[in-house]
């Protein structure tokens, strides 16, 4: 199991120096393989079920249409959580610390998850190299963030202070 991390604040400034690196040493393509290949070795459902470390610290994103889903499957009133607990921003509800979390880390809508935490941290996905900002920040809050962050570093035989 990945432990939760505390990243001190010498390891969040060597990822911001780690960042500006690969954006000037990795090639795009092979740096998205990469992380696709480190979020495969890393990523398992089962951990978020032990951390969600980004239902406390992120919160939950949805857009309207996946908001009525939700609501409709787990027959909820729309109205009374857009005043209760969802702001509106950009288009979107969002809400932090997810109003869905149990206390004991389970998710109560879990059956019918927006696409924001079905993606979430987004290590699977194309253009890496163009989100290097938001990886490193999602490395504050993702234990499979932190540990693709220092496989990486390896890989790149990039040089610690």
């Amino acid at each position: 199991m990945i432990e939760t991390i505390n990243v001190s604040e010498k390891t969040l400034d060597e990822n911001y120096r780690f960042r500006t690196y690969l954006k000037i040493h990795a090639d795009e393509k092979i740096l998205d393989c990469q992380f696709k290949k480190l979020h495969a070795k890393y990523f398992k459902k089962e951990e978020c079920y032990h951390c969600r470390n980004c239902c406390k610290v992120l919160g939950v994103s949805m857009s309207e249409l996946e908001l009525k889903k939700i609501c409709e499957h787990y027959k909820l009133d729309i109205d009374k959580l857009k005043e209760s607990v969802l702001k509106e921003e950009y288009g979107e509800y969002v809400a932090s610390p997810c109003p869905f979390l149990n206390a004991d880390n389970s998710c109560q809508i879990e059956d019918c998850l927006p696409l924001s935490c079905q993606e979430y941290p987004y290590t699977n996905k194309d253009e890496r190299l163009e989100s290097l900002l938001t990886v490193v920040q999602n490395s504050e809050v993702c234990p499979v963030v932190y540990h693709i962050l220092e496989d990486l570093k390896e890989i790149y035989h990039f040089k610690r202070r």
